[in-house]
């Protein structure tokens, strides 16, 4: 056998562990994202009026500025950040998702706002990469 082939055997005999502290370290903190998005959405979105020039600067805002602050965490996931901003007219909105996941590694947390002009639906998905 060549050196490449035993290396690459040798890996495959001892799999990867991680230690327990470590696997505590890396659970999705559902807590903090909600967090999170609350203080920004209120921040972008305070009790402003719904104004529908101001409703793609201020998703993509929210979306981005949550983004960023999960990643910030440097935890073993890939975010997925959704907001939908809605006037506030008494019409219904319904929404559903669905996912195909590993329910013991992977999360999701949904952030509800809603001020006297509009709605705010914030959904964060943590997908794990290990």
């Amino acid at each position: 056998m060549a050196t490449s082939e035993i290396n690459n055997h040798h890996q495959e005999e001892q799999p990867f562990k991680e230690s327990a502290s470590k696997e505590v370290n890396d659970k999705f903190d559902q807590t903090y994202a909600e967090s999170v998005a609350k203080e920004i959405i209120e921040s972008t979105v305070g009790e402003e009026k719904y104004e529908h020039t101001k409703t793609v600067e201020w998703t993509n805002q929210m979306c981005e500025k949550i983004l960023s602050k999960l990643l910030e965490l440097q935890k073993p996931f890939k975010y997925i950040v959704s907001c939908s901003l809605l006037q506030k007219k008494g019409a219904g909105f319904h929404t559903a998702t669905t996912c195909y996941w590993d329910a013991e590694c992977d999360q999701c947390c949904t952030v509800k706002h809603e001020t006297k002009y509009l709605h705010v639906i914030c959904t964060i998905y943590a997908v794990s990469i290990h």
